[in-house]
C-alpha cells in the first residue's frame, strides 16, 4: 500500500540583504504536514479563535458571497444597512474584487464602470468611517517589471486617483524560488514613501 508524502513548507525565518547573491538570502525552516486540511476544519478553527481568543462575540466577521458581475456597489451597501440595523457594523470590508462588481445603471462602458464602482467605494469608506480592503490586476507590462509603479494600472487610471493607497506585490524568478515577495507603495496619500521603497 503506497503512502502518500508529506506536504512540505518551506517558512522564511531570517532574510539577509546580499548584492551578490540577487536581492536577498533566505533561511529556511521546513515544516511538513501529515494531511491536508479541508475547509470545514480551517473554518472551525476560525470560529474556535473568533470567539474564543477574540472577545467571546460570535460575530467578528460576516461572509457575503456573489456571482461574477452581480453585486453593485449599491447592492453591497444595502447588504452593509440591513446587518448596521441588526447591530452589526463593520471596521473592515473585503471585496475580492473590485474590478468584477457589477457596473452602476447606465455604464456600459468597462472602464467608466470601474471609475464609478472605485469612486463609489471610496465614498463609502468616507461615510462609514471604515477601510475597504480590495485587489485589482496590474497590467501586461508589470510581468516584465522588477518593481511596478503606479503606472502599471489595469483598466481605468481612476483607481489611482481613488484609492488612499495602493500596495503592490512584487517578485523576481529569482524571488520566486527563494519564496520572497516585495511589497511597494505606487499609490499613498501623504505618504513619505516612494513606488521604488520596498519591504
Amino acid at each position: 500500500k503506497a503512502t502518500k508524502e508529506l506536504e512540505k513548507v518551506r517558512i522564511p525565518t531570517f532574510l539577509e540583504k546580499s548584492e551578490s547573491a540577487g536581492n536577498c538570502v533566505v533561511t529556511y525552516d521546513e515544516r511538513a504536514f501529515p494531511h491536508d486540511v479541508d475547509w470545514k476544519d480551517a473554518w472551525r478553527t476560525f470560529r474556535q479563535i473568533a470567539v474564543d481568543q477574540l472577545g467571546g462575540e460570535k460575530d467578528r466577521l460576516r461572509l457575503s458571497t456573489h456571482a461574477t458581475g452581480t453585486l453593485s456597489v449599491l447592492g453591497m451597501r444595502a447588504i452593509l444597512d440591513r446587518w448596521a440595523e441588526t447591530g452589526w457594523t463593520p471596521d473592515l470590508v473585503v471585496i475580492d474584487y473590485a474590478d468584477i462588481l457589477a457596473p452602476p445603471p447606465g455604464r456600459l462602458d468597462s472602464k467608466e464602470a470601474i471609475d464609478a464602482n472605485w469612486a463609489a467605494l471610496r465614498a463609502y469608506s468616507i461615510e462609514a468611517h471604515n477601510l475597504v480592503l480590495t485587489a485589482t490586476q496590474a497590467n501586461a507590462a508589470a510581468y516584465s517589471m522588477e518593481t511596478m509603479t503606479k503606472g502599471n494600472f489595469s483598466g481605468s487610471k481612476g483607481k489611482n486617483a481613488f484609492a488612499t493607497a495602493i500596495i503592490a506585490i512584487n517578485q523576481t524568478p529569482m524571488e520566486k524560488d527563494q519564496g520572497v515577495w516585495r511589497l511597494t507603495l505606487p499609490v499613498g496619500r501623504e505618504s513619505p514613501l516612494n513606488d521604488q521603497t520596498c519591504v
